[in-house]
């Protein structure tokens, strides 16, 4: 916002954050859809228009319109009607800063920037949204020998098979190594242990 306020305003954050939200949107759609979102945010458009020095406000608050409706298609149908009333609160209120009078166009500021921050935590929300359902359809697979199974290869898939773990784990290996220092006291202490048990017999 403060950038937005200089005598010549600096509208690059703005594109730089409807980048942001045009990246998070991409990776939770479908492939089917990302033309559309990368039609409808159009950040070269967008860029010459900021840097031309005009915030079309119309414009910016098509996108914002754009990619909560986006939103509220990826959400789960049980937040529908409380989506799309907070969505359309905001909007309101977007809308009456917009048109307020306001020569230093501070309000428009705390506008976009206000509508890209909502985006910005509802796309966070949705991801967390998307990390449960995805946590309770891998729970079956995640439970007894089957899930072994599938966290070894999972393991491998990741750091390569069990034989190089000393080469791709070197973190672990120094931790474990640290470890090892300590094997002959615990020894020791067994052996102390099991001798004590025996004079108690």
């Amino acid at each position: 916002m403060e950038s937005m306020k200089l005598e010549k305003p600096d509208y690059s954050c703005i594109s730089n954050l409807m980048k942001e939200v045009s990246d998070e949107l991409c990776q939770m759609v479908p492939d089917s859809w990302k033309v559309e979102i990368t039609e409808t945010i159009d950040l070269d458009i967008l860029s010459q228009l900021l840097n031309s020095g005009t915030l079309d406000i119309d414009y910016l608050g098509k996108m914002l319109e754009f990619a909560l409706a986006t939103l509220r298609k990826l959400s789960a149908p049980a937040n529908d009607r409380e989506n799309e009333s907070t969505h359309r609160d905001l909007l309101k209120e977007l809308h009456r800063l917009c048109e307020a009078e306001d020569e230093s166009g501070n309000f428009r500021a705390v506008a976009i920037v206000k509508g890209i921050r909502f985006i910005l935590e509802q796309i966070q929300e949705l991801k967390r949204e998307i990390g449960i359902g995805r946590i309770a359809i891998m729970k079956p697979f995640l439970q007894g020998p089957a899930g072994f199974d599938y966290l070894t290869k999972a393991f491998e898939k990741r750091y390569g098979p069990p034989t190089q773990a000393y080469e791709s784990l070197p973190v672990t290996r120094r931790w474990i190594s640290t470890l090892l220092s300590s094997k002959e006291e615990w020894e020791e202490h067994n052996n102390t242990l099991s001798a004590l048990n025996v004079v108690e017999r």
